[in-house]
């Protein structure tokens, strides 16, 4: 179960209250050595545990390495706005990172609970060595569960334990000895091709470079949109025939011309 600190009375007899870290998060460790920080509001601050057994001396940690090798890629994770869009959705035993070590080892960092990455630290690309620190300057990743999963937190972690993530394949490892389709970036990639109405129309897009899709500089000249159906419908701009000139008239030659 999780654990919230409470005040106590030192050997002086004076009250020594929490630090905000303990005050406001509730802390589950598991199995693994992960630790779990859950906000009030339900959010939570994945990290890994101080006593880990792998970040015992002399061993250093060396790189983090994110998740960035299909679909889920979260060094271009783009979250935006109040409802977190664009934001990559994980599995409890979906990997985050990989934490690479000085002494050739590594171990993996697992998600842990159903929940949307909504920020990494990337504090951790320039100093690793900061992970596992007590103070919470090494976390590995900010998480949003949803909104009915919140409260579920220690059983979802209890869970992740039963379930045995460092022996069993997860992802698209599990998909595979399943005999199902291996996820990849195609989809998203087929998004990003498709164009952006917004710009297709207007010219411009309220959301700029990070729109994901395409703003192509030809696609206001070659297209159009046309209303019918209450709806905006894209249509191609049909060229309008050429006016024949007066002189150009008056020479053509042809049955109805003049002798």
């Amino acid at each position: 179960g999780g654990s919230t600190a409470l005040p106590y009375l030192c050997d002086s007899g004076w009250a020594v209250f929490p630090s905000l870290l303990e005050r406001y998060y509730t802390r589950f460790v598991t199995s693994n050595s992960q630790s779990l920080h859950v906000h009030s509001n339900g959010l939570c601050v994945l990290g890994v545990d101080s006593a880990h057994p792998q970040l015992a001396p002399p061993r250093k940690v060396t790189a983090v390495k994110y998740r960035q090798h299909d679909s889920k890629n979260l060094l271009e994770n783009g979250v935006r706005g109040k409802k977190k869009s664009g934001a990559v959705f994980m599995l409890p035993r979906d990997m985050l990172c990989e934490v690479m070590l000085d002494d050739g080892s590594s171990f993996t960092v697992y998600a842990t609970v159903r929940a949307s990455v909504i920020e990494i630290n990337r504090r951790l690309l320039e100093r690793p060595e900061l992970v596992g620190d007590p103070s919470g300057c090494g976390y590995i990743a900010v998480l949003q569960p949803k909104m009915d999963e919140k409260h579920s937190i220690g059983q979802a972690c209890l869970e992740f334990d039963a379930e045995s993530p460092l022996t069993e394949p997860s992802g698209n490892a599990k998909r595979k000895l399943e005999g199902k389709r291996v996820r990849t970036a195609a989809k998203r990639q087929e998004r990003e091709r498709q164009p952006c109405w917004m710009f297709a129309k207007r010219g411009e897009c309220k959301y700029g470079d990070k729109c994901r899709f395409a703003h192509e500089p030809e696609q206001g000249s070659a297209a159009g949109f046309v209303s019918g159906g209450g709806a905006d419908v894209l249509a191609p701009v049909v060229a309008e025939p050429e006016v024949m000139s007066s002189t150009e008239g008056d020479n053509a030659v042809g049955p109805d011309a003049a002798p």
